[in-house]
Protein backbone atom coordinates (compact mmCIF):
# COMPACT_ATOMS: atom_id res chain seq x y z
CA UNK A 1 0.00 0.00 0.00
CA UNK A 2 1.19 3.47 -0.88
CA UNK A 3 -0.65 6.36 0.76
CA UNK A 4 0.06 10.08 0.73
CA UNK A 5 -0.97 12.58 3.39
CA UNK A 6 -1.84 15.90 1.81
CA UNK A 7 -3.41 19.26 2.55
CA UNK A 8 -2.23 22.75 3.27
CA UNK A 9 0.56 23.51 5.72
CA UNK A 10 -0.11 23.32 9.43
CA UNK A 11 -2.99 20.81 9.41
CA UNK A 12 -1.19 17.93 11.15
CA UNK A 13 0.13 15.76 8.30
CA UNK A 14 3.52 15.08 9.92
CA UNK A 15 1.93 14.37 13.29
CA UNK A 16 -0.51 11.92 11.70
CA UNK A 17 2.25 10.30 9.61
CA UNK A 18 4.44 9.67 12.66
CA UNK A 19 1.45 8.38 14.64
CA UNK A 20 0.45 5.98 11.84
CA UNK A 21 3.99 4.58 11.64
CA UNK A 22 4.02 3.96 15.40
CA UNK A 23 0.57 2.33 15.36
CA UNK A 24 1.05 0.27 12.19
CA UNK A 25 4.75 -0.47 12.61
CA UNK A 26 4.73 -3.38 15.07
CA UNK A 27 4.43 -6.58 13.05
CA UNK A 28 4.32 -4.80 9.69
CA UNK A 29 6.90 -3.47 7.31
CA UNK A 30 6.05 0.27 7.28
CA UNK A 31 8.14 3.06 5.77
CA UNK A 32 7.63 6.78 6.27
CA UNK A 33 8.73 9.14 3.53
CA UNK A 34 9.23 12.34 5.54
CA UNK A 35 8.19 15.75 4.25
CA UNK A 36 10.67 16.63 1.51
CA UNK A 37 10.36 20.38 2.14
CA UNK A 38 11.94 19.91 5.57
CA UNK A 39 14.97 18.29 3.94
CA UNK A 40 15.23 21.24 1.56
CA UNK A 41 15.14 23.67 4.49
CA UNK A 42 17.83 21.60 6.22
CA UNK A 43 19.94 22.05 3.07
CA UNK A 44 19.41 25.82 3.17
CA UNK A 45 16.91 25.97 0.29
CA UNK A 46 13.72 28.04 0.13
CA UNK A 47 10.31 26.32 0.06
CA UNK A 48 6.63 27.18 -0.35
CA UNK A 49 6.07 30.60 -1.91
CA UNK A 50 9.84 31.32 -2.07
CA UNK A 51 10.95 28.12 -3.81
CA UNK A 52 13.56 28.47 -6.55
CA UNK A 53 14.10 26.22 -9.57
CA UNK A 54 17.00 24.52 -7.77
CA UNK A 55 14.71 23.72 -4.84
CA UNK A 56 11.99 22.57 -7.23
CA UNK A 57 14.33 20.09 -8.97
CA UNK A 58 15.87 18.97 -5.66
CA UNK A 59 12.40 18.25 -4.25
CA UNK A 60 11.54 16.01 -7.21
CA UNK A 61 14.89 14.17 -7.00
CA UNK A 62 14.75 13.62 -3.23
CA UNK A 63 11.13 12.47 -3.29
CA UNK A 64 11.52 10.11 -6.26
CA UNK A 65 14.61 8.57 -4.69
CA UNK A 66 12.71 7.96 -1.44
CA UNK A 67 9.85 6.31 -3.35
CA UNK A 68 12.26 4.12 -5.32
CA UNK A 69 13.97 2.99 -2.10
CA UNK A 70 10.66 2.16 -0.37
CA UNK A 71 10.36 -1.60 -0.67
CA UNK A 72 7.90 -2.18 2.15
CA UNK A 73 4.36 -3.43 2.74
CA UNK A 74 3.04 0.05 3.59
CA UNK A 75 4.51 3.36 2.46
CA UNK A 76 3.22 6.50 4.13
CA UNK A 77 4.34 9.69 2.43
CA UNK A 78 4.13 12.97 4.33
CA UNK A 79 3.36 14.95 1.16
CA UNK A 80 4.31 13.97 -2.41
CA UNK A 81 4.84 15.42 -5.86
CA UNK A 82 1.20 16.50 -5.78
CA UNK A 83 2.05 18.88 -2.94
CA UNK A 84 4.98 20.37 -4.84
CA UNK A 85 2.59 21.04 -7.72
CA UNK A 86 0.03 22.46 -5.30
CA UNK A 87 2.52 25.05 -4.02
CA UNK A 88 4.21 25.89 -7.33
CA UNK A 89 1.70 25.58 -10.19
CA UNK A 90 1.09 29.34 -10.14
CA UNK A 91 4.79 30.23 -9.72
CA UNK A 92 5.79 30.80 -13.34
CA UNK A 93 7.57 34.00 -12.30
CA UNK A 94 10.15 31.88 -10.40
CA UNK A 95 9.90 28.47 -12.06
CA UNK A 96 9.84 27.91 -15.80
CA UNK A 97 6.41 26.88 -17.13
CA UNK A 98 8.00 23.84 -18.81
CA UNK A 99 9.20 22.57 -15.40
CA UNK A 100 5.71 23.00 -13.95
CA UNK A 101 4.20 21.15 -16.95
CA UNK A 102 6.65 18.27 -16.48
CA UNK A 103 5.70 18.11 -12.80
CA UNK A 104 2.01 18.10 -13.74
CA UNK A 105 2.60 15.00 -15.88
CA UNK A 106 4.55 13.36 -13.04
CA UNK A 107 1.59 14.02 -10.72
CA UNK A 108 -0.76 12.29 -13.16
CA UNK A 109 1.60 9.27 -13.05
CA UNK A 110 1.85 9.48 -9.26
CA UNK A 111 -1.96 9.49 -8.95
CA UNK A 112 -2.06 6.09 -10.66
CA UNK A 113 0.58 4.63 -8.31
CA UNK A 114 -0.84 5.90 -5.01
CA UNK A 115 -3.53 3.72 -3.43
CA UNK A 116 -5.15 6.78 -1.85
CA UNK A 117 -4.43 10.34 -0.76
CA UNK A 118 -5.44 11.34 2.74
CA UNK A 119 -6.66 14.93 2.68
CA UNK A 120 -6.50 16.76 6.01
CA UNK A 121 -8.69 19.88 6.21
CA UNK A 122 -7.96 23.00 8.25
CA UNK A 123 -9.52 22.35 11.67
CA UNK A 124 -7.37 24.20 14.20
CA UNK A 125 -4.99 27.20 14.39
CA UNK A 126 -1.69 26.77 12.57
CA UNK A 127 1.42 26.00 14.63
CA UNK A 128 4.43 28.05 13.53
CA UNK A 129 7.80 26.56 12.62
CA UNK A 130 10.72 27.28 10.27
CA UNK A 131 8.94 25.73 7.27
CA UNK A 132 5.37 27.06 7.21
CA UNK A 133 4.41 30.54 6.02
CA UNK A 134 2.43 32.24 8.79
CA UNK A 135 -0.05 33.88 6.39
CA UNK A 136 -3.51 32.42 7.11
CA UNK A 137 -4.94 33.76 3.83
CA UNK A 138 -2.20 31.87 1.98
CA UNK A 139 -3.01 28.73 3.98
CA UNK A 140 -6.70 29.03 3.02
CA UNK A 141 -5.83 29.52 -0.67
CA UNK A 142 -3.59 26.43 -0.67
CA UNK A 143 -6.37 24.45 1.05
CA UNK A 144 -8.90 25.48 -1.62
CA UNK A 145 -6.41 24.65 -4.36
CA UNK A 146 -5.76 21.23 -2.77
CA UNK A 147 -9.43 20.31 -2.91
CA UNK A 148 -9.74 21.46 -6.52
CA UNK A 149 -6.55 19.77 -7.70
CA UNK A 150 -7.34 16.45 -6.00
CA UNK A 151 -10.42 16.39 -8.22
CA UNK A 152 -8.57 17.63 -11.30
CA UNK A 153 -6.02 14.80 -11.07
CA UNK A 154 -8.74 12.23 -10.31
CA UNK A 155 -7.04 11.13 -7.12
CA UNK A 156 -8.60 8.52 -4.86
CA UNK A 157 -9.04 10.69 -1.78
CA UNK A 158 -10.00 9.98 1.81
CA UNK A 159 -11.03 12.88 4.05
CA UNK A 160 -9.54 12.47 7.53
CA UNK A 161 -10.79 14.96 10.08
CA UNK A 162 -11.17 15.21 13.81
CA UNK A 163 -8.70 14.33 16.52
CA UNK A 164 -5.44 12.52 15.87
CA UNK A 165 -6.99 9.19 16.87
CA UNK A 166 -10.05 9.81 14.65
CA UNK A 167 -7.83 10.68 11.69
CA UNK A 168 -5.70 7.58 12.28
CA UNK A 169 -8.77 5.37 12.56
CA UNK A 170 -10.03 6.68 9.20
CA UNK A 171 -6.73 5.88 7.51
CA UNK A 172 -6.41 2.45 9.12
CA UNK A 173 -9.97 1.57 8.06
CA UNK A 174 -9.12 2.41 4.45
CA UNK A 175 -5.84 0.48 4.65
CA UNK A 176 -7.73 -2.59 5.87
CA UNK A 177 -10.32 -2.28 3.10
CA UNK A 178 -7.41 -2.07 0.62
Amino acid sequence: MYIVLTGTHGVGKSTLAEHLVSVLGPGRNVRLIPETARELVRRGMKVNDEMTEDGFIAYIQIYLQAVRESQTDIVIADRALFDLYLYTHNSTDRIRPLYIEILRELVFIEAKAVDFYVYLPIEFPMQMDAVRPADEAYQLQIDRDAVNLLGYFGMRTVLAGGSLSERAATVIKHLQNG
